[in-house]
C-alpha cells in the first residue's frame, strides 16, 4: 500500500510535466519506480515533439519494446541519434521501420546483429548491398521485408530468401537502375520459402510496366506448380503502375489467376492519386 500511494504522487507530479521531456526522461534514471511511474506518460504523444529535446537514447528505458518506427526528415537527424541505440539490446523487438531517413549503414548493421535474431518485420527504404547481406546474416526470422536491391545486386536477393526461412512478403523497387520484374519474379519462385505469399513492387519512376504477359503467365504457372504453395498477394505501387493495369493482355493473366486460387488480392497503389 505505501508503494502504491508513492507510486500515485508521482503519477500526480509526472502528469504536470508531460510538456516537459527532458524532466521527464531523467525521471526514468532514478530508480525502477520512478521509471514505472512516468515512463507511460512520456510515451504519450511521444513524436510530438522534437528530437533536440529528448536522445534517442531514452528508447534504452523501453526494454520490452516490441514495435519501434522512426521518422526524421534529414540524415543529419539520424547521424547525431541513432548512434546512441546501436549497442542496446531490446530482446522482445519484433518490428523495426525507418519510414524516411535511415541510420548509417555501418551503425545500422551494429544494431542488427545484436536486435536481427527477433525482427519479424523490417522497413528500410536504403540501398546498400552491404546491409542487405547483413540483413540475411543476422535477420533470420523475418516474416516481411521491405529494401532496396540494385539491379545488379540479385545474388544478394538470393542470398536473403535463400537464409530468411520465414519470410512471407518481401516489397522491393522495381525500374531503371533497381530491379528488373521479370529477374525479380523468377528469383522468387526458385528462391523464396513454403510461407511466402505476399510480393510487392514499388516502380519509383514514370516510366511504364515492362513486364510481358508471357512472363506472368510463366510465372504464375512456375508458382502454381510449388509444393507446398499458398495463394498470393500481387501488390503494385508506384506511378507507372496504370500503364500495367492498361495492358488488357497482362490483366487477362491476372483474372486467369485470380480465378484459379493462386492470386489471392491483387492491388494496384498509384503514387500520383495519393
Amino acid at each position: 500500500m505505501p508503494c502504491q500511494l508513492i507510486y500515485d504522487c508521482l503519477n500526480k507530479i509526472f502528469e504536470n510535466l508531460e510538456e516537459d521531456k527532458f524532466t521527464l526522461h531523467s525521471c526514468l534514471l532514478v530508480n525502477r519506480l520512478w521509471r514505472e511511474a512516468s515512463v507511460g506518460i512520456l510515451w504519450r504523444n511521444i513524436w510530438n515533439f522534437k528530437y533536440k529535446n529528448v536522445p534517442l537514447s531514452f528508447i534504452d528505458n523501453f526494454k520490452t519494446l516490441q514495435e519501434l518506427v522512426l521518422s526524421f526528415k534529414s540524415e543529419e537527424a539520424f547521424l547525431n541519434n541513432f548512434d546512441q541505440l546501436q549497442y542496446v539490446t531490446f530482446p522482445r523487438l519484433k518490428v523495426l521501420k525507418f519510414l524516411d531517413e535511415c541510420p548509417r549503414v555501418e551503425i545500422l548493421i551494429k544494431f542488427l546483429e545484436i536486435n536481427g535474431k527477433n525482427l519479424e518485420e523490417l522497413y528500410v527504404e536504403n540501398n546498400d548491398n552491404l546491409l542487405n547481406l547483413n540483413i540475411a546474416k543476422f535477420c533470420i526470422n523475418l516474416k516481411s521485408l521491405y529494401t532496396i536491391f540494385k539491379d545488379d545486386e540479385v545474388e544478394t536477393l538470393k542470398v536473403i530468401l535463400s537464409n530468411c526461412q520465414y519470410l512471407e512478403s518481401i516489397g522491393v523497387w522495381c525500374d531503371g537502375e533497381y530491379l528488373n520484374e521479370k529477374d525479380f519474379l523468377e528469383i522468387l519462385v526458385k528462391y523464396s520459402s513454403k510461407n511466402f505469399n505476399e510480393l510487392r513492387i514499388c516502380y519509383v519512376y514514370d516510366g511504364p510496366s515492362e513486364i510481358f504477359p508471357e512472363e506472368l503467365e510463366e510465372f504464375f504457372i512456375n508458382w502454381k506448380n510449388r509444393i507446398p504453395r499458398k495463394s498470393l498477394s500481387f501488390i503494385l505501387k508506384g506511378y507507372c503502375v496504370k500503364s500495367f493495369e492498361n495492358k488488357k493482355e497482362n490483366m487477362k493473366v491476372i483474372e486467369k489467376y485470380k480465378k484459379l486460387g493462386i492470386i489471392k488480392k491483387f492491388e494496384i497503389e498509384n503514387f500520383s492519386e495519393e
